[in-house]
Parts: C-alpha cells; structure tokens; sequence
C-alpha cells in the first residue's frame, strides 16, 4: 500500500510540473488550415501593416467557400483592424486562397496598449466547421523629438540687426511614447525652398485670422534613423555665433516640452541676406534625429555721415563764389546712391558743383561733394550763412 501511495503522490507531482507547459489548443477544424504571415505585429504609434491570410481547404473531395469575421473584443481601441475579403471561395480540393489583414495603431496610442484580434473561417455551408487563429498586437517604442519653430519669431523667421545678439526661445518637444534625452546642435544651410514653401502657405492659410495657429513644425525637415548629427556650431557663418545655451534636454518624458535658449550673434559686418540655420534634435534612446530650419533676416542699416573738409584760411568776400567739399561714409550695411540737396539762408546761396547723384557706395565707401558757396553781395563783416545739406537714397540694394 505504501508503494501504491508514493506512486501516486509522484505521479501527480509530474503532472502539476507539465501542466504549466501545455498549451491552449487553437479551435481548429481538420478541414480548414489558416496561416498567417506574422503572428506578431509590432507597430509605432501612427503606422499600420499588412499581414497576409492563407487559407486552405484541406477537404479531398470537396469544393469550398469560406466566411471570415474578426473577434477583436481583447483589442484596445488604439487600434484598427479590418479584412480586404469578408469571404473567399471557391477553393477546389487541398487549393488555397489568400486576403490580407489591414493593421492600424493611432498616431496617440501609449506604450502598453497591446492586444490581440482572432481571425475566424467558417465554412459557408457548415457553421460549425472553423478554425481561429490569433494575431498579436503590441505598441513598439516611439523616439522622436521635435522642435517647434513655428513659436519662434514670425513662424521661423527672426530679423536680427548687425551688431546684435538675441536669445530665442525653442520649443523641444518628446513627440515620442517613451521618456528620453535629447542632444540639440546646429549647422549652416542654403537649401531654403521647403522653409519659404510652408511658411508662405502659413501666411496664406492665416491672412484674415490674427488668432490662427503658428504653433507646430511649420519647417519641419527629415527626420532620419542612425544618422549621425554635426559638431556644435558646424559650418555656421564666420563671424557668427548660434549656439544652444543648453544644448541637453534631460530625461523628458513622453508629450513634454521644455523651451531651450537659441543664442544668435550677428557680427557688424554682417550684409542684408537670408541665413538659413538647420537645428538638429537627436534621441539618446533611439538613435534617431529630427532637423528643422529657421531663417535669420540680417535687417538693412542706413547709416550715411556727412563731414566738412575745412579750410581755415579760406576767406568768404561778398558776391566771390567760392567751393567747399564734403566727406561723404555710407556707414550703413548695404550698397546705397544718395541724392544731394541744399538750402540755405538769405545771407548766401549754395548749389551742388557737377550732378547731384553721387555714385555708387558701398559699406564703408566714401565720397567727396563740393558745392559753390556764394555770399550775398550785401552781406558784412562777421555775417553769417547757414547751408543745409540733405543726401536722400535713390536705391538700396
């Protein structure tokens, strides 16, 4: 008896260690195979998958059609499954015939919304003849960051004066699912056509609307997985400093936005041009990097300073011309042509010697006006004559 008893008792323990191993079975008809190309899909937040349906009738004799239905009672709503085919058939003997499963995950879905759908095929004419088979779904790990030019200046363009240093803002956003760190850097570009094509279908889409949305990637670039990202300040204009103050966003998790400090120095020789600078986002976490592009418009500087040549032994007689030049800089960042002008008072007359259009200056550049002085021939000893000089821009490149 006691033989008996160990028996027993040993024979169950083998059966509670099994048990754990055993799988479910699938209901499976003997006359139905179904196979699926994945068994599980693993899908990022906005993308979807095709998974393709193979269905077999194994019947010998018999030709067959089959319905197909999807179960998706253990799906979170994040996710989107539908059929191309709601039935196939006829099938002749051990034949096959395929569809495909359409697989969607929402752009908003979290981490952990995983679940499963059952594919079930019946036979047309037997509906107590089927087979289910299971697809899994899971949510993969989404890293992206983004940076919102669109808050920055008017939607990406930022005017900046030579000589000037501004601190911009930036929006740096975890577009991701999963918390991450990000490395924020700069470079140089000249490639600007995608920039001016959002940012005038910005303008466009907002005229009319004062309170319309700038916010987004108005300049959103590419985005790119396993691209390795330029040094800091690469390749930026000599002269020039664009810098991130901090150019590390720490542990930011999923749906988080941080402003970080853009530092910008424009040099005083700096010309009216359109600068292109490409900011670059990269995840520590996914080995991926977003660049978007904001535009600096160095502004024009008109800056033009007239100075007297003197002569102090010249002497001024009633009714003598005599001719006085001036000292023309154009001290402003752009080519300029000035147009001279003069008044005077009832003591004197004052007209420009030769054309009244100087020529063309360019920064820093100077010329030399004279005029021809005339006092009046009723004027005395210590009279004096107020001549005003006026030089207006005629074009600025």
């Amino acid at each position: 008896m006691r033989r008996k008893s160990s028996l027993s008792i040993a024979l169950l323990l083998f059966s509670a260690v099994l048990l754990p191993f055993a799988s479910i079975p699938a209901v499976a008809s003997a006359e139905i195979d179904v196979t699926l190309s994945s068994q599980h899909e693993y899908l990022v937040p906005g993308t979807a998958a095709n998974v393709s349906v193979t269905v077999t009738n194994d019947n010998l004799m018999n030709t067959r059609t089959f319905n197909l239905t999807l179960d998706t009672t253990s799906l979170p709503s994040d996710w989107n499954v539908t059929l191309s085919d709601s039935a196939l058939g006829p099938v002749f003997p051990t034949q096959s015939d395929s569809t495909t499963l359409i697989v969607r995950l929402d752009p908003s879905a979290n981490l952990g919304s995983n679940g499963q759908v059952d594919l079930i095929v019946t036979r047309s004419d037997d509906a107590n003849e089927s087979t289910t088979v299971t697809l899994q779904l899971s949510v993969a790990p989404l890293y992206l960051p983004s940076l919102d030019i669109g808050a920055v200046g008017d939607r990406g363009l930022v005017t900046i004066e030579p000589n000037q240093t501004v601190d911009l803002d930036v929006p740096v956003m975890n577009s991701g699912n999963v918390d991450d760190t990000f490395i924020l850097q700069v470079d140089e570009t000249t490639d600007l056509t995608d920039f001016w094509t959002n940012w005038n279908n910005n303008q466009s889409n907002n005229s009319g609307n004062s309170s319309g949305n700038n916010s987004g990637n108005n300049s959103s670039g590419n985005g790119s997985n396993g691209t390795s990202m330029p040094g800091p300040g690469k390749d930026v204009p000599q002269g020039w400093e664009v810098r991130w103050l901090d150019p590390v966003a720490v542990n930011m998790t999923a749906g988080e936005s941080r402003n970080h400090t853009l530092r910008i120095t424009v040099p005083p020789n700096a010309i009216p041009e359109y600068r292109g600078i490409a900011l670059f986002a990269g995840s520590l976490g996914g080995n991926f990097s977003i660049q978007t592009v904001i535009v600096i418009e160095v502004s024009v500087i008109s800056d033009v300073v007239v100075q007297l040549i003197h002569d102090a032994n010249r002497t001024y007689l009633p009714g003598v011309t005599e001719q006085v030049s001036f000292n023309v800089t154009n001290n402003g960042n752009d080519e300029t042509a000035l147009i001279y002008q003069t008044t005077t008072d009832t003591y004197c007359s004052a007209t420009i010697a030769g054309q009244s259009v100087g020529g063309d200056l360019q920064p820093l550049e100077s010329e030399t006006i004279s005029l021809n002085i005339t006092p009046s021939s009723y004027s005395h000893w210590n009279d004096s004559c107020t001549i005003s000089i006026f030089a207006e821009e005629s074009s600025t490149g």
